[in-house]
């Protein structure tokens, strides 16, 4: 009982030795280099990884290692406690960033949320860099070759432009410097128009409701009325409209042909609800119309989403 009191006492001293250079905690670098010292002396000994004999030697060490974890080891002699090391070899970069959120290719708020992952197997994950496009309906395009750059958060929130898509790419970093390549596919989203930036032809009424899309909210009840949006560039569309159990019928027309027949009828009022029109492999540009096919019934129109991606 008494020795095994004495070998704890002995395993809890300070190393006598202490190292003037290592490599760092984590590193990309296959060789490992150490520096160490003593005041007591200069008979050494060194141990590393998985091994179970010591073997005499001299500062500095330099050897080779492969990808992982290891350890080093090196004491006075026998009786003293070791100095230790533990790094970690990475090389291999990190899987591409994942992007799951927004999740939607269409909003029904301004305001949208990004979120982002990244997993990394040995060193783990340090930062992230993403990449933004924002592109507008109209045709005009803005890139952010790094929206941000090295940060540690997972996500934020943005305040969107209506009729604007917003696609990101993201790569992460880990902890050896070691960078993945940018994700694939973007991640894309799109705000609507109002329905306010419509071309109105026949009588509608155009009212600021509170729980409509930004407010408002374009209403008729004539066969005929149409809205239309000229230069219509994108890959989806989508209408935002109320649905209602007495609401009436309309079809939407991109580049003069018929893209959907859309019937507003639900058992209950729903406001802001998305109609997804036409979905194409890429983006196109032509007019948006939409034509009232049913009679005195009511269509709200609330906006368009149009996804350049």
């Amino acid at each position: 009982m008494i020795n095994d009191r004495v070998g704890l006492r002995r395993n809890r001293r300070r190393s006598e030795v202490r190292f003037t250079s290592k490599p760092r905690r984590y590193s990309r670098s296959t060789s490992a280099s150490f520096g160490f010292s003593s005041d007591e002396g200069s008979d050494f000994q060194c141990r590393r990884d998985g091994r179970k004999s010591w073997s005499r030697c001299r500062s500095p060490v330099t050897f080779q290692v492969g990808e992982g974890i290891h350890t080093f080891r090196v004491r006075l002699q026998a009786s003293s406690p070791p100095a230790v090391w533990r790094w970690t070899v990475d090389r291999t970069p990190p899987r591409p960033t994942a992007i799951p959120v927004p999740h939607s290719a269409f909003q029904r708020h301004r305001w949208f949320t990004v979120a982002w992952r990244g997993v990394d197997r040995l060193s783990g994950v340090k930062s992230f860099d993403l990449r933004s496009v924002i592109s507008s309906y109209e045709g005009g395009t803005r890139r952010h070759p790094l929206w941000l750059e090295g940060t540690q958060s997972t996500g934020t929130s943005l305040r969107g432009r209506p009729g604007f898509t917003y696609c990101f790419r993201g790569r992460t970093r880990d902890r050896a410097g070691n960078v993945s390549a940018l994700s694939r596919p973007a991640t894309c989203t799109a705000i609507p128009v109002d329905d306010s930036a419509f071309i109105h032809r026949g009588p509608w009424a155009k009212r600021r409701r509170p729980g409509n899309y930004l407010g408002t909210v374009s209403s008729t009840s004539k066969r005929g009325a149409t809205l239309s949006l000229p230069a219509v560039r994108a890959a989806r569309l989508a209408l935002v409209a109320t649905t209602c159990q007495r609401c009436g019928r309309l079809k939407a027309y991109w580049k003069g042909s018929l893209v959907k027949r859309v019937d507003l009828h639900s058992p209950r009022t729903r406001k802001r609800r998305l109609i997804l029109l036409a979905a194409r492999r890429k983006a196109r540009v032509g007019s948006v119309r939409l034509v009232v096919t049913s009679r005195r019934k009511p269509v709200r129109i609330e906006g368009l989403a149009a996804s350049a991606r």
